[in-house]
């Protein structure tokens, strides 16, 4: 009895994945449903989708040009492509995930999430023609944008919250960093310096749903930020665009950064100032 129920089960799975699969339904409810067969879903032509109580396991999960609300879901150890959606994961969720791509899609979670064996809390994660890219162990509880920038993230990484990244070119975190609470990195001065272009953002309707025009963002400077292994940065630091800070360095509180950090050293206040090597 015990395996024909498992039989049941396992047609029922066949032919509701076939249903998704091959239909691509643009508006539908999906509930209490187990894949576990190396499946594939794919969701695209502007779903608008809602899924609760949904477990995936060793599958593939694509969903692109749609609008997808996700509760208690479980999905492990498979491929995740998102591209030109909104996506909200809810509570009661869990994502451990080993492939994980985000392009050109605004995703929200409030979530336990597991990309490459990494963790984001409650996090804010936007990527619109940018890439992201997270090491093993990494928790979140921050904000990230990427537009037109890279976020490389190395592992054992913790970055407190109301944290914000926000990258339009590159930056980049590796091994075993602290990051503390109410920081800011941005590889972006965000706005241009000519303030004939500001007023035009705002006579645009900035910032209610409008972006910056092409020729005013051109504008706007942007540079690198390079930070190295086993660095503390500590609460309401700024790291602005072009910092460095080398391997073993400390940011204390309040301190802002808009250049080099060396190696094993302490870097205090406004302007950052290098106070100290650390004693190994």
């Amino acid at each position: 009895m015990k395996k024909l129920k498992q039989y049941i089960n396992w047609l029922l799975s066949i032919l509701t994945l076939l249903k998704i699969y091959v239909l691509r339904p643009k508006n539908i409810k999906i509930a209490k449903f187990k894949i576990s067969l190396n499946s594939k879903i794919k969701f695209d032509s502007k779903s608008n989708i809602n899924i609760n109580n949904i477990k995936l396991v060793n599958s593939t999960l694509i969903i692109r040009n749609s609008t997808i609300n996700i509760e208690d879901l479980k999905i492990e150890n498979c491929f995740i492509l998102i591209e030109n959606s909104t996506i909200t994961i809810l509570s009661k969720s869990e994502i451990n995930g080993y492939t994980f791509s985000l392009q050109n899609s605004f995703f929200i979670s409030q979530a336990h999430l597991n990309m490459t064996k990494s963790y984001a809390h409650h996090a804010l994660l936007k990527c619109e023609n940018g890439n992201i890219n997270f090491g093993e162990n990494v928790n979140i509880h921050a904000c990230i944008a990427i537009r037109d920038g890279n976020l490389n993230i190395g592992n054992n990484v913790f970055i407190n919250h109301d944290t914000e990244l926000r990258s339009e070119k590159a930056i980049s975190i590796g091994n075993n960093v602290l990051i503390s609470t109410d920081c800011i990195i941005y590889d972006t001065n965000t706005h241009s310096t000519n303030y004939l272009d500001r007023q035009q953002e705002l006579i645009d309707g900035y910032p209610n749903g409008t972006f910056q025009n092409p020729s005013i963002r051109s504008r706007v400077s942007k540079k690198e930020i390079s930070i190295g292994n086993d660095v503390w940065i500590g609460k309401k630091a700024a790291i602005l665009k072009g910092a460095i800070i080398e391997d073993q360095a400390i940011v204390a509180l309040g301190t802002v950064i808009t250049g080099r950090v060396p190696k094993q050293s302490i870097a205090v206040g406004n302007p950052a100032t290098i106070k100290a090597n650390i004693n190994i």
